[in-house]
């Protein structure tokens, strides 16, 4: 796959990564989301949820603000920035999605036990 064939942008998981499991923001992901609009990457939210149920959760300070995808729609896709909690090989292995860049986000209620 020529570097043409990269999906531009920056493709920020929703649960557990700027998301918590209680529904509250992680403002650590969501500074890394606005340096990247800072530097004009355009920015989308993905799930493998439904998108609808996912919006409707949404925290009023997200709501609307970016684009929410399906990960379904990128299969066999490589895309320039990838913010995830899974690992990219776990998330290969379910979505068929490689990416550029890739950025670990370990849930933020796992942080304190490490």
């Amino acid at each position: 796959m020529s570097k043409n064939n990269i999906i531009k942008g920056v493709f920020c998981d929703i649960a557990n990564t700027v998301i918590d499991i209680m529904g509250n923001i992680d403002y650590e992901v969501l500074t890394i989301l606005e340096e990247y609009e800072r530097q004009e990457k355009k920015i989308h939210l993905w799930t493998s949820g439904n998108k609808e149920d996912v919006k409707r959760k949404f925290p009023v300070e997200i709501k609307n603000r970016w684009s929410v995808l399906s990960k379904y729609d990128f299969s066999g896709k490589k895309v320039e920035i990838m913010i995830d909690d899974e690992s990219e090989e776990e998330i290969f292995a379910a979505y068929g999605i490689k990416c550029e860049q890739y950025i670990n986000v370990i849930p933020k209620i796992l942080r304190k036990y490490l």
